[in-house]
């Protein structure tokens, strides 16, 4: 990444999914994830938002992550998968719950057709990350001056951690 952009993250999501750890940086604006990205797809250059972040591990691959802001009432985050023609795979939707350290994901494929509707991911706190024990470390130093959440999707050996300015 270049070095330029270091200054427009806003917040750094570290993920582990079934034990590979990954890092996703969050811009508050667009042109810096174009920076970063290039030409970007339809669906995020059509996205209004103050978030437009990208899983750094799945850039050039036939699986990039990206999210932005929710786009509808209610949703919280949209994330999408793009294949490597930049040709959207899957949509997740975030949506609030009654429960207010919850969201609830619902999956959908390129067409429009649900594959799974309302799986959990809560707020936890750093019992949940399964990654590295030296991400762990920062994160819990980098309390000291940021806001840090711990995550974890219910159904999945997921976890995650949100560090944010």
């Amino acid at each position: 990444m270049d070095f330029t952009l270091h200054s427009n993250i806003s917040e750094l999501v570290f993920s582990c999914r079934d034990g590979v750890t990954s890092l996703c940086v969050v811009f508050s604006s667009k042109m810096s994830l174009r920076a970063l990205l290039g030409n970007l797809p339809d669906e995020i250059e059509q996205a209004d938002g103050s978030r437009f972040a990208v899983d750094l591990e799945s850039i050039g691959t036939d699986k990039v992550r990206i999210y932005v802001d929710g786009q509808a009432d209610g949703e919280v985050i949209r994330g999408f998968y793009f294949n490597s023609s930049n040709r959207m795979t899957i949509l997740k939707e975030y949506k609030r719950t009654d429960v207010k350290t919850e969201v609830a994901i619902d999956r959908y494929d390129a067409t429009g057709a649900l594959i799974s509707t309302d799986e959990p991911e809560v707020a936890s706190d750093s019992s949940c990350w399964t990654g590295s024990q030296e991400i762990l470390d920062a994160a819990t130093d980098a309390m000291q001056d940021h806001n840090v959440i711990f995550l974890r999707k219910c159904d999945k050996d997921q976890s995650y951690i949100r560090i944010m300015k």
